[in-house]
C-alpha cells in the first residue's frame, strides 16, 4: 500500500496540534470559577466550562464581563464543532474573537492573544477543509508565566 504524501503547502496549512493539554498554573489569585472554567475547557469539557463561566459572567458587572462572554462563546464553539454543527461553530468563533481581541495580549493572567491566534487559525482551516472534530487540535488556554 502506497501512502499519499502531503505537499509542503498543504502541510503548512494544517494547524499544529497541541501536544500538551496541561494548562500552566494560574500566576495570581483568581476567581475560582475562572480557574475551574479554564481547566474544564483545557480538558475538552466545553459544556461544563460554559456552565461554570456563565455563572461568573452573570455575577460580573465590570469590564471583565465581555472577557468572560468571549471565553464562554469559545467553549460553546468547540461544543458545537464536536457535535458537527459547523454553522453554529463559525458564528460563535466570529463573536468570541470580537470579544476576546479587546483583552489581548494578556488579561487577568490569561494569555488571550496566544489562544486567540491559535483559535482563529484553527477555525479558518476547519472552515476551508470542512474538518471534522478532532480534540488533538484544540488549543489550550494558558496562564501567563509567573515572574
Amino acid at each position: 500500500m502506497v501512502k499519499a504524501r502531503r505537499t509542503p503547502a498543504r502541510r503548512a496549512a494544517r494547524p499544529r496540534s497541541n501536544p500538551s493539554r496541561t494548562p500552566s498554573p494560574s500566576p495570581e489569585p483568581q476567581d475560582p470559577r475562572l480557574i475551574e472554567g479554564i481547566q474544564l475547557f483545557n480538558h475538552a469539557r466545553f459544556f461544563e466550562s460554559h456552565e461554570v463561566l456563565e455563572q461568573l459572567w452573570l455575577q460580573t458587572h465590570d469590564s471583565s464581563k465581555d472577557f468572560y462572554k468571549g471565553l464562554i462563546q469559545a467553549a460553546v464553539a468547540f461544543h458545537h464543532w464536536s457535535r458537527g454543527n459547523l454553522a453554529g461553530t463559525q458564528t460563535l468563533v466570529r463573536s468570541s474573537s470580537r470579544y476576546l481581541k479587546r483583552y489581548s495580549p494578556v488579561y487577568r493572567g490569561v494569555e488571550v492573544g496566544a489562544f486567540l491566534a491559535q483559535f482563529t487559525d484553527l477555525f479558518r482551516w476547519v472552515t476551508r477543509l470542512r474538518q471534522r472534530y478532532d480534540a488533538r487540535l484544540i488549543p489550550s488556554i494558558r496562564w501567563t508565566p509567573s515572574g
